[in-house]
């Protein structure tokens, strides 16, 4: 606890810099813009074309991947 009318040392800064950190709502209102990119995995995992049970079967009907989309 200090001790008032008495000196306790002395701090000095040769050099002082302030930086604002932005919030992403200024980024957003400055201009900034926010794209999305969404990927599907067409590995052959999923099996041969020309099976129903296929995930990439040729039916256009029944084909999870353009149900998708």
């Amino acid at each position: 606890m200090p001790i008032l009318g008495k000196s306790k040392g002395q701090c000095t800064f040769k050099k002082l810099i302030f930086e604002k950190k932005h919030s992403f709502l200024e980024y957003i209102f400055g201009g900034c813009e926010v794209d999305l990119s969404i990927a599907i995995d067409f590995t052959l995992s999923n099996g041969n074309p020309t099976s129903p049970e296929s995930l990439h079967y040729f039916d256009m009907q029944r084909n999870q991947y353009l149900q998708v989309i």
